[in-house]
């Protein structure tokens, strides 16, 4: 068929293209002739780079292992041109293969000693960085322990070293609820404390915040932290001075305390009873020795009571001799005491006095002594009537002969010395004239005789 833009006809068209077809595959080569590679091809050279790069890793890590049976038949299968290779090679290739597991073999031992001996030395090395770090960490801790605790010591020793800041007397009352800072605050506006935060601080540091009791407390002269920590948590009970008048009856101690407010009506009556049962007494009254006690601001009354009576009993025990060769029982010398008390205040009247009522108790005559009535009848501010000496009572001595059942008032040391020592004398009368001075009798005609005269 003609083509429209040329002249030549089809024959000569492909002949032409055939001769340049010739002549251009002369000019590029065999190359160009070349077979198109297949999906076979890829495959080949993509499982031969995988093989090139295990063997560049296997050297690297410097660890030569000997190929099994099984991969070196899968590789024989699967590369048919080593295989090929390996025929030609002939005899000495046979020799070279069989010797090379034996060198594999001693080679990979080497290199597993060597790899334990690192690891070893790896592990070695390990622990001792672990050893090193414990060391150090201990160190670390027990320096700041060390630094808290005489950071701890020193707040201590500069809060208990604070300068004395009392100089004049102050009270004050902590109602419970109150918390330790206020308390502080409290004892800083009172002057007692110079700083209530150290003082607070002293308190935590002690244990003693959670110590501290309600009451009033009073507080004199110079005090530290510690004195005033010491009486805000009882650790120091404080004290008053109360003193209990030779003579006076239970009853009159108790009416005292009730006056100073330090108790109820009737604490100190039942106290005195306590003791007296308690200690196995035949009667409470008389068994109480007068004087000045220091008493503190709970349970005054049984404080009180109980230091009043070992008082008389260490006096009876510091004169145990004397009690020996009186023939006289423990209960008529305190009843005698009680009585010598209310007879005289003067001491040196007391032995004398004595030893009249012991020497008239053996004669079997009346003791006469009005204040066994008067403690009786309640009655020591009045004078006696007519019937009053007639009373029918135990405790009326002019009618009724021997001591009363009973004490009839607290004593003072020189009226209980006085009844475990008398002094011996021939007088059976005395009397005290207004103005307080004692005159003595030997008969009832010279009593009778001082009557008229100084009475």
């Amino acid at each position: 068929m003609d083509r429209p833009h040329s002249r030549r006809t089809s024959e000569e068209v492909n002949a032409k293209q055939a001769e340049f077809q010739t002549l251009d595959n002369k000019i590029r080569g065999s190359a160009f002739t070349a077979k198109v590679p297949t999906r076979e091809d890829a495959m080949k050279k993509v499982q031969e780079k995988k093989k090139a790069n295990e063997i560049e890793r296997q050297s690297k890590a410097k660890i030569i292992v000997a190929p099994s049976k099984k991969s070196e038949k899968k590789d024989t299968a699967k590369s048919p041109k080593t295989r090929v290779e390996n025929k030609k090679s002939g005899s000495s290739k046979k020799q070279s293969s069989t010797s090379t597991p034996a060198k594999i073999s001693k080679t990979t031992k080497a290199a597993k000693r060597t790899s334990k001996s690192k690891t070893k030395a790896k592990r070695k090395l390990n622990i001792q960085m672990s050893m090193r770090m414990f060391i150090a960490l201990v160190l670390i801790i027990a320096v700041l322990a060390g630094a808290l605790i005489a950071q701890t010591y020193m707040a201590r020793r500069n809060v208990r070293s604070s300068t004395p800041v009392v100089t004049t007397e102050g009270t004050i009352t902590i109602v419970s609820g109150m918390s330790a800072r206020q308390i502080a605050r409290v004892l800083e506006q009172a002057n007692i404390v110079d700083n209530s935060n150290r003082f607070e601080r002293y308190l935590e540091l002690n244990g003693l915040d959670t110590r501290i009791q309600s009451g009033t407390f009073t507080f004199e002269g110079q005090t530290d932290y510690e004195q005033v920590a010491k009486v805000i948590t009882r650790a120091i009970k404080p004290t008053q001075s109360i003193t209990i008048f030779d003579g006076f009856t239970l009853k009159e101690i108790d009416e005292l305390l009730v006056q100073k407010n330090l108790a109820f009506p009737g604490d100190f009556l039942n106290c005195a009873e306590i003791v007296a049962t308690s200690n196995a007494l035949p009667f409470s009254e008389g068994w109480f020795l007068s004087g000045q006690y220091d008493i503190s601001d709970t349970d005054i009354s049984m404080t009180l009571a109980s230091d009043m009576h070992g008082a008389l009993i260490n006096v009876i025990s510091r004169n145990a001799e004397a009690l020996e060769h009186l023939d006289k029982s423990l209960v008529d010398i305190i009843i005698v005491a009680s009585m010598i008390q209310r007879e005289t205040q003067n001491p040196q009247e007391m032995p004398y006095i004595a030893d009249i009522i012991y020497r008239r108790m053996d004669m079997g005559m009346t003791l006469g002594i009005d204040a066994t009535l008067r403690y009786y009848l309640d009655a020591w501010d009045r004078p006696l009537t007519e019937a009053d000496f007639n009373a029918n009572t135990p405790y009326n001595t002019r009618k009724v002969k021997g001591l009363p059942p009973t004490g009839i008032g607290s004593v003072g040391l020189k009226a209980l010395e006085a009844a475990l020592r008398p002094q011996r004398n021939d007088w059976l009368y005395y009397l005290h004239d207004k103005d307080g001075q004692i005159h003595y009798a030997v008969t009832l005609d010279e009593h009778k005789l001082n009557i008229e005269w100084y009475l």
